[in-house]
């Protein structure tokens, strides 16, 4: 039976959240804001973004949590045979990506920026799963 190591999923939460930060910061950032329609050189409104933002980075730790839980297991059970990178990335492939593109593909953005959604969510998604991995197999 495989035991869940909670230092490791901790560590992946709080490494997936200092991702998020630069990903969504520095990285792709104001490309981020204009797809939601906030302009990322008013001070005032990106402000009062950020404002509002601690219960939302609460929740996503959280969830964030939760979503390292479930791979840990996930990756420990099929490491011997698939390896936990390879699996990790079937996981994404098979289950995030196609429920990333489906929740953008009804909205009513426009192709290009529907494509520029996905990709910076799935790009983001995927490197986080796979240094998830590579921490839960090198560390577990």
């Amino acid at each position: 039976m495989i035991e869940a190591n909670y230092l490791i999923i901790l560590a992946c939460a709080v490494v997936g959240m200092a991702l998020g930060a630069i990903w969504y910061g520095p990285v792709f950032g104001k490309q981020w804001c204009k797809l939601n329609g906030v302009d990322p050189n008013n001070k005032v409104e990106v402000a009062r973004m950020k404002k509002g933002m601690a219960p939302m980075m609460v929740l996503q730790f959280l969830l964030t949590l939760f979503q390292v839980y479930v791979l840990f297991f996930y990756i420990k059970g099929a490491e011997a045979e698939m390896g936990g990178v390879s699996n990790a990335l079937w996981i994404w492939a098979g289950f995030v990506m196609p429920t990333l593109a489906a929740s953008v593909i009804w909205t009513n953005e426009s192709k290009k920026q529907q494509k520029k959604r996905f990709l910076i969510q799935a790009g983001f998604t995927l490197v986080t799963f796979i240094v998830f991995a590579l921490i839960i197999v090198q560390w577990g």
